[in-house]
């Protein structure tokens, strides 16, 4: 079985389909951290959905800023840590 990979930088939309994009942005966690904003075209208008699993600060001296905008969802996988006592 043959293996591809594509990759994608960051800003760089990809158009998976017709009505479907989607770009990947610095999410501001730890170095690397990506979220991926989703756009969706429903009756000629385009949608925007944000998918992240953390998002970061902004005052951190090596990692760049979270860059958010204008989105019609945000969607978050979160994860609560107990603190012991």
């Amino acid at each position: 079985m043959e293996h591809f990979r594509i990759v994608l930088d960051y800003h760089q939309p990809y158009q998976i389909t017709d009505y479907l994009k989607i770009t990947f942005k610095n999410a501001g966690h730890i170095l690397g951290s990506a979220f991926v904003e989703i756009e969706i075209k429903i009756k000629n208008q385009w949608k925007t959905l944000i998918f992240s699993g953390d998002l970061g600060m902004t005052d951190r001296l090596i990692i760049k800023p979270l860059e958010f905008q204008k989105m019609g969802r945000l969607y978050l996988r979160v994860h609560i840590r107990k603190q012991e006592t």
